[in-house]
């Protein structure tokens, strides 16, 4: 049975392929289009070097503060050493007997012929060491007689701080060399040649040989208190001035 070209079934299944292949050329591309999302990681990659750049401003804006928070502290941090100038070439820092002594060994330096101040009786007058044996010196103090005998250094203490000039206990036990005004003090603002105020307490004459250690320097912290006008009242059970604990 022959059929016409302009239809049956041969035409009717032309038609439905056209159809067919028309409506999948209609339907939209399953697979994502890319170009959005490359569009926001850009953005997200931005926004995150700005927030590591805003980061890292601060932390050197914080370091920066803080390393000048410490320079300033480090300014206004109280001194805590002693300035020490030595006077003559020989002269060493004064210096400890042991890790654990208060106190630094003072020694006399009497090399160089210097001028010593001597007292007796009310008198005050110059006098020098005399030549020791070898090439060093050594001064004579007449019984009672007082000397500032030179240590041969200036040396300047930090604001709060004294230098208290005490005995050797050796020395104040084998000999008759005392400390005339113990303790002494040296204070923070004193910028000259410091001395020993020493005085012989014996019946004899004794001799202070140049690096001989004379005394003790032991440095203590002090405080400055303002005086207040008013009235002072009885705070314990003692009442009056010396001798009011008892005599015994």
């Amino acid at each position: 049975m022959n059929e016409d070209s302009n239809g049956g079934p041969d035409a009717d299944l032309d038609d439905n392929l056209d159809h067919e292949v028309d409506d999948g050329s209609d339907e939209p591309d399953d697979e994502p289009d890319d170009e959005p999302d490359d569009e926001m990681e850009d953005e997200m990659e931005e926004e995150l070097d700005d927030q590591m750049e805003d980061d890292l401003d601060g932390e050197l804006d914080g370091n920066s503060a803080a390393s000048a928070d410490l320079v300033f502290a480090k300014a206004a941090e109280p001194r805590r050493t002693i300035i020490f100038e030595p006077l003559h070439d020989s002269m060493e820092v004064p210096s400890r007997a042991t890790e654990h002594s208060a106190g630094y060994d003072l020694k006399a330096y009497l090399l160089g012929n210097p001028s010593v101040r001597l007292s007796l009786a009310g008198r005050q007058y110059e006098g020098a060491p005399q030549r020791a044996a070898g090439d060093s010196a050594e001064l004579e103090l007449l019984p009672g007689e007082r000397a500032i005998v030179p240590l041969g250094f200036r040396a300047t203490l930090p604001p709060g701080f004294e230098a208290q000039i005490r005995p050797r206990s050796g020395t104040s036990f084998k000999t008759t060399l005392a400390i005339a005004n113990a303790p002494g003090t040296i204070d923070p603002d004193y910028n000259g040649e410091w001395g020993v105020l020493v005085r012989n307490d014996g019946l004899l004459p004794i001799f202070i040989a140049h690096g001989e250690r004379i005394a003790q320097m032991v440095i203590a912290r002090y405080e400055v208190l303002e005086f207040e006008v008013g009235e002072v009242r009885r705070t314990t059970e003692r009442d009056g001035g010396f001798g009011s604990t008892g005599h015994r």
